[in-house]
């Protein structure tokens, strides 16, 4: 009896020691592969765009395996990654635009316009590095890409109350944004958006992915209660040359319009400003 509880003793002795030398060589029970958790920052945004209920995230190799993450705590993700560098795509899915594989579309409406007022898109694109037998905490910090564009018009000549209807048509602007490159790509296209009068003021609204192109022109088509109309051409090439700079701050540009007073006269637009450099007023929209 004796011999036979030494024998025990010592198999339940060697059972332990193997069981410490497992612990001591591997920490996780995946020690050929890495765990990521993933944090994102969405601080890097316009006061103005709201806090999204969930995002996406998606490996740069598996264009398929898309997964929904909570914007509000840790997301532990439920793959392993080889020990070696990868990249994770983030954003959010936004109203008015498309995701196609790994590339944000803003929707087009009639005549191959964009949408003129799109959500928010933010998004990132980060690499990693994966450790075998380890966990990486990731923050990624998410940016913001459409940006607020707003304007403001003053009529300074003829009679406000003579404008019927308004309307804006941009061109030069950014249709398509690479979410792995983090680049607008595509070609140049155009949005058309109401403005919107209140005594001698004239606003309008509209959100953009960004400039591309050469140029960027503004059409202003004019209608007035007699039944006429007239159409302005101008050149914002220059006023808006640093629009994909700081995505979160609303841009703001004014001008001064002046109407018709006698029959054969054009309507023009002078005194074109970026409101923003000027004196950081925000445009009140009506």
């Amino acid at each position: 009896m004796q011999t036979i509880r030494y024998i025990m003793s010592g198999v339940a002795g060697l059972l332990l020691l193997n069981s410490c030398v497992k612990d001591e060589l591997y920490k996780t029970p995946h020690p050929d592969k890495g765990r990521i958790t993933i944090t994102a920052d969405w601080s890097h945004r316009s006061t103005d765009c709201p806090l999204p209920e969930e995002y996406v995230l998606q490996h740069s190799c598996c264009e398929g395996k898309a997964l929904k993450a909570p914007v509000d705590r840790e997301f532990c993700h439920p793959s392993l990654f080889e020990p070696k560098s990868h990249t994770l795509i983030a954003w959010n899915e936004a109203e008015g635009i498309t995701i196609d594989h790994t590339t944000a579309h803003i929707n087009t409406v009639e005549r191959g316009l964009l949408e003129s007022l799109p959500g928010y898109l933010l998004t990132e694109a980060q690499n990693i590095n994966a450790i075998k037998d380890d966990t990486l905490e990731v923050e990624i910090y998410m940016k913001q890409k459409t940006r607020d564009l707003l304007f403001e018009l003053t009529v300074k000549e003829g009679d406000p109350d003579r404008i019927s209807n308004i309307t804006g048509t941009l061109s030069g602007i950014a249709g398509s944004f690479d979410l792995s490159s983090q680049r607008i790509c595509g070609e140049a296209m155009n949005t058309s958006f109401p403005f919107a009068r209140t005594n001698n003021k004239i606003t309008a609204h509209t959100r953009l992915l960004g400039t591309t192109g050469l140029k960027q022109s503004l059409r202003i088509d004019l209608t007035f209660t007699d039944g006429s109309s007239q159409t302005i051409e101008n050149d914002l090439t220059d006023l808006l040359k640093n629009f994909n700079d700081d995505m979160p701050t609303p841009m703001y540009i004014t001008g001064d319009l002046l109407t018709p007073i006698e029959a054969d006269m054009t309507a023009t637009i002078v005194g074109w400003e970026n409101g923003n450099e000027e004196n950081g007023e925000n445009i009140e929209i009506y």
